[in-house]
């Protein structure tokens, strides 16, 4: 009965367990994967900004990318940007050759 909902299991999953945003399962774990597509993004940030002429590596990058994200109605704080753009370094050292 339950199949054409979705669910696997013959039947209903424990919505006792179900919260604002969380499931029944357990936290995703990290996975290979997760770090590639990471490095990847990264990379891609990296090329925008210097398609842009941003030099994400100085001072003031995090905030004027900030304003952008702004500008397109998802704001993303400078402090969040600037932990991104810390980790663009080694996201390029997997993909420089």
């Amino acid at each position: 009965m339950f199949m054409r909902y979705g669910w696997k299991k013959k039947v209903c999953p424990d919505f006792s367990v179900i919260r604002l945003g969380q499931s029944e399962r357990s936290p995703r774990q990290s996975k290979g994967g997760d770090t590639n597509s990471r490095n990847t993004l990264l990379v891609i940030i990296a090329a925008l900004c210097n398609y842009s002429d941003i030099k994400y590596q100085e001072r003031g990058a995090a905030v004027q990318i900030a304003k952008f994200t702004d500008e397109i109605g998802a704001a993303v704080t400078d402090d969040t940007i600037r932990k991104a753009l810390a980790e663009i370094p080694d996201a390029l050292g997997t993909r420089l050759k």
